[in-house]
């Protein structure tokens, strides 16, 4: 008896075999129907899930990378080749009707996976952004791409990248959710603007903004039958008719837990929350109960994936937990995948440009790439460096009283609460956390409006950060970084940030963006006009304290004179170390309307941006580089590569240098003691001369440091020789 059932046992193995030599897999059945990632290699904060057609499961994660179960496997994967390609934060994914599966990244573009592997599609490859969204396959095989430069359409036919932003028409470039309707038309989501609708017979070039109550769209999902299900920060929302007309199913009350995501399972709708756990709807009834038994652990829901009868839950701590509603084991044959050939040609999806009046405002694309090394490239005029001092105050940047910046929080708060300063991290090399040319270093610390102290129904208290400036467009941007979002409710964080003319947060506002998920740093830019004063409203929309880490003012635009001397900032506090962009004659500004004094509202600026990608993927793909205009065109792109990293911390261990040769005490531990090359002695002048002299910088460097910079080659060869050296810090 034993003998006939290790042969069957070895039958069924040798089937296996031979099924999954011929493409078909076996998906193992579970008898409780719910599988966990609990397991040492399974992912753990999710972003994004997606159930495949031949019943794998993919996980994007925060920091963690790709994860892939397959269908015949129980165990994650973390897929390695994937993190040298699109690094390990995954926000979107999606799989297109030839098999292939897109991953969106943070800060790589979007990823394909063909049968050859993985393949990268960022700015040098003709992206308008690196940052991506949301993703969605159509019927079609066309792709559509969210970035944070505007909303991008892949045809599979002409391999073309169709590029659609605030020139061509649409309202917004903050796209948060991207839906096919049964008819074939698209539904974008917006961070803050409402919902939009654009179909075939415009050529996808005319949106329509629909009427609904949500503004902040969080998730759109669709069905065969023409319904469609909107998730957003105001309520949950139900179309039977392509949206023409909206039910609301769910108002969401201030406080109350928040929609977040959302997939059709059979004949009804799951709600995934981002407080709470999965919420059962339909369109007859507001609530009803789960046709399945809610897994362990199925709390601060992220995304949620339902496809081959298998419904993949997303969690941000918990990883994804599986609900597999198979009654048996099904064989499903792999889909043969055609293989992706990149982008041919980017395109402005309609010429023609919607007339606007000129604002006195207006927002920026976002930053994703620069992380903490903001020095040289924001704040050339002031740069306000939040709660550095706590709690005596800010560590302020600047050398030009034009420029004022002040801080309080809103009304709504009791009356003797006041703005917060908090030093979280002293020392860090954390690189989203700001560096700080005063210390020589990068220090975490944030204002807060000390919101966590009142209830979560409470609008309020808010950021008020009030900017004042003299004549000609400015850039103006917010650093955010939620060092602690992975635990407890930091990871709530949810803002609205809107500009107001004058020093009151009232009417209507300006402009105004969203900020979320923002665990990585990111500068929220707008572009502002003066001379003026204007108050940027931080509002923490009922999640959880609102965190500021950096201001940053400059000019938008310096004529090439001015390009050629040292900027203020540079020159009176990074020790006379000038860490700027390429200067190229003749001056590129003429070149490209984004980066000249012509950029009056979104639109030009729109352009200007597709203007500048195009011309940067067509120089990096021409036979004959121009190397110094690609170098211009990283810096004001905001392409970082592995050597201009390594530059900007030359240049900030130089800079601290020349401050220890001025002022003996910036080498003394007792006022630095996390700083770079200091020692447990307080100097005098003449100690520093004689007893602890900097031997391999000599004299002419000194008196001209700008001789350093441009000496590339012996500066970086002492300063690599300098990091494991001590022995010159001792008598």
């Amino acid at each position: 008896m034993h003998l006939f059932r290790l042969i069957v046992r070895l039958l069924y193995i040798l089937l296996l075999c031979h099924l999954s030599t011929f493409g078909y897999c076996l998906l193992p059945k579970d008898k409780t129907s719910l599988q966990s990632s609990n397991k040492i290699s399974s992912p753990k904060f999710i972003l994004s899930s997606l159930v495949t057609s031949n019943g794998s499961i993919y996980a994007g994660t925060e920091g963690e990378g790709l994860f892939i179960k397959d269908c015949h496997d129980s165990i994650w994967r973390k897929d390695s080749t994937f993190e040298h390609v699109g690094g390990t934060n995954v926000f979107a994914l999606c799989e297109d009707i030839y098999g292939r599966i897109w991953a969106g990244t943070l800060d790589c573009g979007v990823c394909v996976l063909d049968e050859s592997g993985w393949s990268r599609l960022s700015i040098p490859e003709g992206m308008p952004g690196s940052h991506i969204y949301a993703l969605c396959p159509t019927r079609n095989g066309n792709v559509w791409i969210a970035t944070d430069a505007g909303l991008c359409r892949y045809s599979e036919e002409s391999k073309n990248l169709f590029v659609h932003n605030r020139y061509t028409g649409l309202c917004t470039e903050e796209i948060s959710a991207i839906a096919e309707t049964p008819s074939g038309a698209i539904l974008a989501g917006s961070a803050c603007h409402g919902l939009f609708r654009t179909d075939k017979s415009s050529q996808w070039t005319n949106w329509l903004k629909l009427k609904t109550t949500s503004q902040r769209i969080n998730s759109i999902s669709t069905r065969k039958d023409g319904s469609i299900l909107l998730t957003s920060n105001e309520a949950i929302e139900w179309s039977t008719n392509e949206g023409n007309a909206w039910h609301i199913l769910a108002k969401r009350n201030p406080g109350c837990a928040k929609p977040v995501t959302s997939t059709f399972y059979d004949k009804c709708a799951i709600i995934g929350y981002e407080e709470n756990s999965l919420r059962h709807i339909t369109p007859n009834s507001r609530k009803s109960a789960l046709p399945f038994t809610i897994p362990k652990g199925a709390v601060r829901i992220t995304s949620l994936s339902f496809r081959k009868d298998i419904l993949a839950i997303g969690t941000y701590g918990n990883g994804v937990l599986i609900v597999d509603k198979r009654k048996r084991q099904k064989m499903i044959k792999r889909k043969r995948i055609r293989r992706f050939h990149g982008i041919k040609h980017t395109i402005l999806a309609s010429s023609k440009q919607s007339i606007v009046q000129n604002k006195n405002c207006f927002y920026m694309k976002d930053d994703w790439e620069t992380k903490g090394n903001w020095c040289g490239r924001y704040g050339l005029r002031t740069a306000v460096l939040c709660a550095q001092h706590a709690p005596y105050g800010s560590d302020i940047i600047c050398s030009d009283p034009r420029y004022k910046v002040s801080a309080a929080i809103g009304d709504n708060k009791t009356e003797n609460d006041v703005l917060r300063h908090w030093v979280h991290w002293s020392f860090t090399t954390n690189p989203n956390v700001l560096h700080n040319p005063h210390i020589g270093h990068r220090r975490q610390s944030e204002w807060d409006d000390h919101s966590e102290a009142y209830p979560q129904s409470n609008p309020g208290p808010n950021l008020l950060i009030t900017v004042d400036i003299p004549g000609g467009w400015h850039e103006n941007a917010l650093y955010f970084f939620n060092k602690d979002g992975a635990h407890g409710n930091n990871f709530r964080r949810d803002y609205t940030i809107k500009v107001f003319d004058g020093s009151k947060s009232g009417g209507v506002p300006l402009a105004k963006s969203r900020i979320r998920r923002f665990r990585n740093g990111i500068y929220k830019r707008f572009a502002i006009k003066g001379p003026g004063k204007y108050t940027f409203l931080i509002e923490r929309d009922n999640s959880f304290s609102t965190i500021l880490s950096g201001v940053f003012i400059q000019q938008m635009s310096e004529s090439p004179e001015t390009q050629k001397t040292p900027r203020i900032s540079t020159c009176a506090h990074y020790g006379g170390i000038v860490y700027r962009e390429p200067i190229i004659e003749p001056n590129p500004k003429n070149l490209f309307r984004h980066f000249s004094k012509i950029c009056r509202n979104e639109q030009e600026y729109d352009f200007g941006i597709f203007e500048a990608t195009s011309c940067y993927r067509n120089l990096i793909n021409s036979l004959q580089k121009n190397t110094d205009l690609i170098k211009w065109l990283d810096w004001n792109l905001r392409v970082w590569t592995d050597c201009e990293r390594t530059r900007f911390n030359n240049a900030m261990l130089a800079s601290w240098t020349c401050l220890q040769i001025k002022s003996p005490s910036y080498r003394c531990s007792k006022y630095h003691p996390h700083s770079p090359n200091v020692i447990d002695k307080e100097l005098s002048t003449g100690d520093f001369s004689q007893k602890y002299p900097l031997s391999w910088i000599n004299a002419h460097d000194v008196k001209n440091p700008e001789h350093i910079m441009k000496s590339d080659s012996l500066f970086y060869w002492k300063i690599a020789n300098l990091k494991g050296r001590t022995d010159y810090l001792n008598e």
